[in-house]
């Protein structure tokens, strides 16, 4: 399910990006920044990225997950910081 988890991340990266058009979230790997670095998204578009993916893993997967709660936003290690630690913590909160 990790696989399919990364292409829904995908997927919502490159929908959200095409109104942004940010360079580096055109080739998106599991480096990609996304949020809290010098290449990161607003938090505007955080909020947006974060609803279509738990939007997307509703859809796809048939599962409920809220990815925006106190314990993920008070995390030492935001796991927003990239698509790698965002897919992190989809696995661990299904």
């Amino acid at each position: 399910m990790e696989e399919q988890f990364l292409e829904i991340i995908n997927q919502a990266i490159h929908e959200l990006n095409e109104d942004l058009e940010y360079d580096h979230l055109r080739n998106v790997t599991i480096e990609t920044e996304i949020f809290g670095g010098e290449n990161s998204i607003d938090s505007i578009s955080l909020a947006s990225l974060i609803t279509e993916i738990e939007f997307l893993i509703r859809e796809k997967c048939a599962l409920n997950v809220v990815l925006a709660d106190e314990k993920a936003m008070s995390m030492k290690n935001s796991p927003y910081r990239n698509v790698g630690a965002l897919l992190n913590l989809i696995t661990e909160k299904l």
